[in-house]
This record gives C-alpha cells, structure tokens and sequence, in this order.
C-alpha cells in the first residue's frame, strides 16, 4: 500500500490536459463484434457493458449515443489511496453547474464532461491550482 498524497499536494499538480477527441458512452449486452483495440474503456455492470469510445468509432460500429463528451486527463501521479481528488475536482465543476463521470486508472484520474461544457470545465479545473 503506497502513501496517501495530500490534497494540497494533489491540486496543486493536477495539470489537467484536455484531449482533441470527443467520446460516446454506451451500454451493449456483448462485444463480440467490436474490436478490443476500438475500446477506449469497458466495464461490466449487471444491466450489460458499459463501453466508453471515441465518437469515430461509435459511429463506425453504428452505436447510438445520447451525447458527446470531452475528456480531461489531470495529469498529476494519483493513487486509489489518495482521499479528496474526486470529490474536490466534482465540487468544483458542480459549482459551475458542470456534470462530470471519472474514471480512475492506475496512473492518472479521467473527468469526462459534456463536450459543450469541456473549456468551462478546463477554466473551472484550472482555479483549482
């Protein structure tokens, strides 16, 4: 088990970078006709599986989705130990009425936000350091 970093610490290297790409999110009961590779992110739920794709891939498997979402990498070196991160940077886009989904991986936190919103989200994200 690694050492918790302190919030301070946390938020002050966050360096969120916004990507280029928008992404879709969809449920499918299976993925048998979609290439690994196309997968941005999976995960498995009772109700079916959730696949977060970029919007070109999507459209090329003929998948519907709702809307569109940017994706916002902070960039600084979080762990699962870590308390507070999530819940800081939720609070902070909440205050500017931004919804968000994160996706903690091993190395980094990923705050999707509606494509509309994703220079809001940036300008509220940057406040935060």
């Amino acid at each position: 088990m690694s050492t918790p970093n302190s919030l301070t610490d946390l938020l002050k290297n966050l360096s969120p970078i916004l990507d280029t790409d928008f992404y879709a999110y969809i449920s499918v009961q299976n993925i048998e006709s979609i290439q690994i590779e196309d997968i941005h992110c999976l995960y498995r739920e009772s109700e079916g599986i959730t696949l977060v794709l970029y919007q070109e891939i999507a459209e090329k498997y003929k998948l519907d989705y709702n809307e569109l979402y940017a994706k916002i990498t902070l960039q600084v070196n979080s762990s699962l130990n870590d308390v507070g991160l999530t819940a800081a940077v939720a609070t902070q886009l909440g205050k500017s009425n931004i919804p968000c989904n994160v996706i903690a991986a091993f190395h980094h936190d990923h705050i999707f936000v509606p494509a509309s919103m994703a220079e809001l989200a940036m300008k509220a994200l940057l406040a935060l350091i």
